[in-house]
């Protein structure tokens, strides 16, 4: 969906249930290497209180596991407040299964991470846990949902359309949400 929309992403839902370590985590979690990230990181800076650029310079990184689309997922550790943290961030699905717990219930997060894709949202999950098993893909305890919008190139559906029209055969490939591919779709009038 990304060649859909104009890549200009801003955070427009958070739901977290720890708020302060969920920053924290929007944050250290964030290397402002794509839009998604960017959004990340400007939606913290619109809060004066808060210096993002100082919060990651003071705290460091101990360890990175950096996105990849087949993994789903993104890990940082830091050390904070003298305890060893690390930091998931990634596709909702992926983060749920590493959690030992979902605060407030699974079943109330699938529907709220489905609901926030049918409204055309990027979905990202956020999740903690302290010690030093960096690369251990569990023990983590959930912090939440950060829904980022992108809005659509104004010359998507025409072009959609221009290809049909020159017989190709369109079809949308994405790492997103089906649901919010569902939504792109229906917005530029494709049916998929």
């Amino acid at each position: 969906t990304g060649t859909l929309t104009q890549g200009r992403m801003k955070v427009v839902k958070v739901d977290f249930v720890d708020e302060k370590l969920a920053r924290m985590a929007m944050v250290l979690n964030n290397d402002r290497k794509n839009g998604i990230e960017l959004a990340l990181w400007e939606h913290i800076a619109a809060d004066k209180s808060i210096k993002p650029e100082e919060i990651a310079e003071a705290v460091g990184r101990k360890f990175e596991l950096g996105f990849d689309s087949e993994r789903k997922y993104m890990v940082t550790a830091h050390s904070l407040e003298k305890k060893d943290i690390i930091f998931a961030k990634g596709a909702p699905e992926v983060i749920m299964e590493m959690c030992v717990d979902c605060t407030n219930g699974e079943d109330i997060w699938r529907e709220k991470i489905h609901l926030w894709a049918e409204e055309g949202l990027r979905i990202l999950a956020f999740a903690y846990k302290y010690g030093e098993k960096y690369e251990e893909k569990a023990n983590y305890h959930w912090l939440g949902l950060v829904g980022v919008e992108d809005p659509l190139r104004e010359d998507a559906s025409d072009a959609l359309r221009e290809a049909e029209k020159m017989g190709i055969k369109v079809k949308i490939v994405t790492g997103d949400h089906m649901a919010t591919a569902r939504n792109v779709a229906k917005r530029l009038n494709f049916s998929l």
